[in-house]
């Protein structure tokens, strides 16, 4: 069901190295100039993709507890369409006064999220606003034209270090998951790697 670590690797280190900087600035270009509609949703903790996926399979299994707005001052995502798919979102996060602890209403860009369309996947790149590196990237494979897993590493310095894959199976009220993280203390590496699933949200 689940591929080995060296064919996960080798698929996100395949989306990492695809894309430029320059690719990168072109897709915020493209969403800008291409949009049809923008959305705006708020919510006051974080979500890695905010409430729109490229894939309607991922609203069976993950869930946002967010809310649409149309407020140009408090919103948390911003996302670019172009008919039904997703091109680019924009996250931002709330100021906080150090001393009430309490928000002061300004909210700034910390990371945007890029999506890149083929036949039979989509890539996923998330890209941090203050140091303008890619954080996380992430592929939905398709078989058939249909979403059959979902594959989501962590990225430090240009370098994958953990990744989660999902697997969608067709008439089951499950998704089935693998994790594999490998980590150094001190001079040892430590591997860490199990399999288990999730009960559909609408099961």
């Amino acid at each position: 069901m689940f591929r080995t670590k060296e064919e996960c690797l080798k698929i996100m280190n395949e989306a990492l190295n695809t894309y430029s900087c320059s690719d990168l600035v072109k897709k915020v270009e493209e969403a800008m100039q291409n949009s049809d509609k923008i959305v705006k949703s708020y919510n006051s903790k974080p979500s890695l993709y905010g409430m729109y996926y490229p894939d309607p399979v991922f609203y069976k299994y993950f869930k946002y507890r967010g809310r649409v707005t149309k407020s140009d001052k408090k919103f948390t995502y911003k996302y670019y369409y172009q008919g039904d798919k997703v091109l680019f979102t924009e996250q931002y996060s709330e100021d906080y006064d150090v001393y009430t602890g309490k928000g002061n209403g300004v909210f700034n860009l910390i990371q945007g999220i890029f999506y890149f369309y083929y036949e039979d996947h989509v890539d996923i790149l998330i890209c941090n606003a203050r140091d303008n590196k890619v954080s996380c990237v992430a592929r939905v494979i398709y078989i058939d034209g249909k979403a059959q897993s979902f594959i989501e590493a962590n990225v430090s310095k240009n370098s994958i270090y953990l990744y989660h894959e999902w697997v969608f199976v067709e008439n089951s009220e499950f998704l089935y998951e693998k994790f594999y993280g490998s980590f150094f203390i001190g001079d040892k590496l430590y591997e860490n790697e199990h399999e288990g699933c999730v009960k559909t949200i609408y099961a």
